[in-house]
């Protein structure tokens, strides 16, 4: 039962990406300065928020293929509205709710990398669903970013498009979780639209990491 109801939700956020135009995100970020710093230890976030306030759910974002640079994903993950999954195999967030947010600690390696698939559907009202990831600290809030919206990456989806921000970190503010500015370089962010075949295939990708993990958990 469990197997067929991975598969079939997993299905049904496929898609709905593949229904709308999507792009293909690889993110890539220097993480070395957060080794050993005080404010350890930190945590990846994820947020695909609905700018309608309704929970329309008619956008999705699915990450994977995380590359820890020689770090590693920490056990337990904070799930909040339309987010499941976690760093060892994939990440699903649908903007079921007005916040829908995922939250899993890390150990930072030399590099953080990922791969971002991101439907563009707009929404009625003026005000865009928005994408974002940022790294938090040790309380719990974000480290300090040049941002007025205080993260590395930030993407406002409108019709079929997609309007992107990314930040690096303030060197003149101490995060909250103590010591010393993190000095860090805003994400590198390379793009591709794929090909309707291509993102079946990352989808189905997703299913057979799903159903693999779950497998593994297994005593």
């Amino acid at each position: 039962m469990y197997r067929k109801a991975i598969v079939l939700l997993t299905l049904a956020i496929g898609l709905t990406v593949l229904s709308s135009a999507a792009t293909l995100y690889t993110v890539s970020l220097d993480t070395s300065p957060l080794i050993g710093h005080p404010a350890e230890p930190f945590s990846i976030n994820f947020q695909l928020n609905d700018g309608s306030g309704t929970g329309d759910g008619n956008n999705t974002a699915a990450i994977d293929a995380f590359d820890f640079g020689g770090g590693s994903a920490t056990p337990g993950t904070t799930l909040v509205g339309g987010a499941s999954g976690d760093l060892l195999s994939a990440i699903k967030i649908t903007d079921s709710g007005f916040l829908n947010l995922f939250t899993q600690g890390f150990v930072p390696g030399a590099q953080l990398r990922f791969s971002l698939l991101l439907s563009a559907n707009g929404d009625t009202g003026g005000t865009p669903d928005q994408f974002s990831f940022a790294i938090l600290d040790s309380s719990g809030f974000e480290l300090p970013y040049l941002s007025v919206f205080n993260a590395a990456l930030v993407i406002n989806i409108q019709d079929a498009s997609h309007d992107i921000e990314f930040a690096g970190t303030d060197p003149s503010a101490s995060p909250f979780g103590g010591g010393d500015p993190i000095l860090m370089d805003p994400p590198e962010v390379s793009s591709s639209v794929p090909e309707p075949a291509s993102g079946l295939l990352i989808v189905l990708g997703s299913i057979s990491i799903l159903l693999s993990h779950r497998r593994s958990l297994r005593p």
